[in-house]
């Protein structure tokens, strides 16, 4: 594969007050889509979701709490396009919720461009990403 979609995006789960899996979310009901990816590098056609401990796919980090630990969980299949074995994990077995400095050379040689990939927004523009900015705040633009 390779391109994946996000998601939650594509199902409807973003901007929707009720989010039904049917309704298409719109870029009106984006809050930032400048900072959503729409569609981006992956191995597999959906981009996955956002990882959740409790087994929800709708997590996504909080905005207003830069300490909230999903800000450092990497959407794998796009930050480890080059790697077959993240194509259903989406914690691909890293430390989600830690520091990616850790692990910042697995990564990189899993990734399809120089460390990064490249990633199409919900605004229309396009850019190449580093890896370790892949993480579950392109879901719905929610970085800090």
């Amino acid at each position: 594969m390779s391109y994946g979609v996000n998601e939650p995006l594509h199902f409807g789960e973003l901007g929707n007050p009720q989010p039904d899996g049917k309704s298409p979310t719109t870029l009106a009901n984006l809050n930032k889509p400048a900072q959503t990816m729409l569609i981006a590098d992956s191995i597999w056609p959906t981009t996955g979701s956002a990882f959740n401990g409790d087994g929800s796919w709708t997590r996504t980090p909080d905005p207003n709490n830069p300490n909230d630990t999903a800000h450092y969980c990497l959407i794998n299949r796009v930050a480890f396009a080059q790697d077959p074995s993240v194509q259903y994990d989406y914690n691909a077995g890293m430390a989600c919720g830690t520091p990616p400095t850790s692990w910042r050379a697995s990564a990189d040689s899993k990734s399809r461009h120089a460390a990064g990939a490249n990633i199409g927004f919900a605004d229309g523009h396009s850019k190449w990403t580093r890896n370790l900015r892949i993480t579950n705040d392109l879901y719905a633009g929610t970085g800090p």
